[in-house]
């Protein structure tokens, strides 16, 4: 392309954009808008709406740090496509496919285990990142991706 910080914000833009949208709590939203337009479905409605909706939080994490993953294979794919490194482009050509997998492997296989990371940090002693899991995992992913978009430019 030319200029190099436009070559890595574009081959990092899918993790970038999951960054920028955990920032505001974005799927959260949507999970919560979906459960007020619909509240004859949910039993206990009014007590959750109460709680401000305690009960998805850790459903929004899991969609969260998988989508995360998902913008982070997705970014190795558009990375592999516009270098010109013939074995970086293999490499991201292999390694977006095997994280693709892996992820969709786990929540297949362990499929309470990544409604439970929360939970599981905050009971470690990492209250904090416990509750902002989709942050963090979001800022894995995209510092992940720049250094992969940087290391693919020529």
């Amino acid at each position: 392309m030319g200029d190099p910080i436009l070559d890595i914000v574009v081959r990092s833009l899918p993790a970038l954009l999951s960054l920028v949208f955990s920032f505001f709590s974005f799927k959260r939203s949507l999970v919560v808008l979906g459960i007020e337009a619909n509240s004859k479905l949910c039993c206990c409605f009014e007590s959750q709406k109460d709680e401000n909706f305690s009960c998805v939080g850790p459903g929004t994490n899991a969609l969260s740090v998988t989508s995360a993953v998902v913008a982070l294979a997705t970014s190795l794919i558009i990375a592999a496509i516009l270098t010109e490194v013939p074995h970086v482009r293999i490499l991201y050509g292999i390694w977006a496919p095997v994280l693709f997998c892996g992820i969709f492997g786990y929540v297949i296989c362990y499929k309470h285990e990544i409604f439970k990371v929360e939970e599981a940090l905050i009971s470690i002693g990492h209250g904090f990142w416990g509750n902002r899991i989709s942050l963090g995992a979001n800022l894995i992913t995209a510092t992940c991706s720049i250094i992969f978009a940087a290391l693919s430019l020529p």
